[in-house]
């Protein structure tokens, strides 16, 4: 295979705590044409251009994430396509360098409050004043391996549930700096009805029975 696979950056994102010492990336590239599809890709990183040093397999998805990226640091991408031991010429080369200094925003208090249909669930961050493009709400079933997910602008959000499931709850803000941490919380089943609980930023559970 000759072919060249065109490459293009698709998401530049931190992923750290109170310090920018960490960012995530993301890269996407777009198929050739008359690209089949069965074969796999090989996405190449280095820190100078035209002198990759470390190699990933993607698979055959055309989408592949870096969650340890520098900032600070400048880094050089290509992706080769690899089919029937024979792998293709590199794509064009991406560049990107996460930002430095900036702190990011820190869920660091939430409320799960619940009732037999829904979980409503308010946050505060740090910094107070820092600006905040999303919040991201990830959900599921403590039974169930993958989180669902909604993204909303304010600082509150309404998620249905089932009454007879534990659920695995977790908020993180998304903003100029990157993304923060996750607050996680377990917001126990109902017992019986009527009920309503409140699931404190501390982890305590609040049962309150409506007659």
């Amino acid at each position: 295979m000759k072919t060249k696979y065109l490459i293009a950056l698709l998401a530049a994102i931190g992923f750290t705590s109170q310090a920018a010492v960490s960012a995530r990336v993301g890269l996407e590239w777009t198929y050739s044409v008359g690209d089949t599809g069965d074969h796999t890709y090989r996405v190449y990183r280095g820190v100078a251009s035209g002198t990759p040093t470390e190699q990933f397999n993607a698979g055959n998805t055309n989408v592949f994430w870096f969650d340890d990226i520098i900032p600070g640091t400048p880094y050089f991408f290509t992706v080769t396509a690899i089919r029937d031991g024979l792998e293709s010429l590199p794509s064009n080369e991406v560049n990107y360098t996460a930002p430095t200094g900036q702190p990011v925003t820190v869920v660091v208090n939430a409320t799960f409050q619940r009732d037999a249909s829904k979980v409503l669930v308010q946050w505060t961050a740090n910094p107070t004043n820092q600006l905040v493009f999303q919040y991201e709400i990830g959900y599921k079933p403590t039974n169930v391996v993958d989180y669902a997910s909604v993204m909303v602008t304010t600082n509150s959000a309404t998620i249905p549930v089932d009454a007879t499931s534990t659920y695995n709850f977790r908020v993180r803000a998304i903003g100029p700096a990157g993304v923060g941490p996750w607050f996680d919380r377990v917001v126990p089943a109902l017992p019986g009805p009527p009920i309503f609980l409140l699931v404190r930023a501390n982890g305590g559970v609040q049962y309150i029975y409506k007659q």
